[in-house]
């Protein structure tokens, strides 16, 4: 009777878990793409709220983070947008993208950063070398290309 019982618990739990893992999906995947639809209008605002609200449900999860950091660079909220963009880099440092993503703000919100932009280029190379190719064929960077501290990272 006692196993009877406690297996029952057990199940009980786990169905609830499995519940709230499911309100938790259905949830992060309505805010995501109100924040993705938001953002095809340019309604940075509601981007913002639903990109909070994706952050909130999973914070570790990097995308509405980076995402985000675009939204406020895009409304002129740059120290924030770094910020994020740091967050980012200091929860995966291992992950070449967030150096990168950091990379392409301060080459097109702060293009006066360059030996910020040459440092954060060169730590994503260091995590992720066939980066480097693909840095040399990027738009983003054509303005900055013919820099030394630059062309320094970006050559083979």
């Amino acid at each position: 009777m006692e196993l009877l019982i406690g297996a029952s618990i057990l199940l009980l739990i786990v169905g609830v878990q499995i519940g709230f893992q499911h309100l938790k999906s259905v949830r992060i995947r309505r805010a995501w793409q109100t924040a993705e639809q938001a953002i095809r209008v340019k309604d940075y605002g509601l981007a913002e709220e639903a990109l909070q609200r994706c952050i909130k449900i999973m914070p570790l999860w990097l995308a509405p983070r980076t995402l985000l950091a675009v939204v406020l660079a895009e409304r002129g909220a740059l120290v924030e947008a770094e910020e994020t963009l740091q967050l980012v880099t200091s929860l995966e440092p291992r992950n070449a993208e967030g150096y990168l993503s950091l990379g392409v703000f301060y080459a097109r919100y702060q293009p006066d950063r360059i030996d910020d932009i040459a440092e954060v280029l060169a730590t994503a190379i260091s995590h992720n070398p066939e980066l480097q190719q693909r840095l040399r064929h990027e738009k983003w960077l054509d303005p900055l290309r013919n820099l030394p501290k630059l062309q320094a990272i970006l050559e083979p």
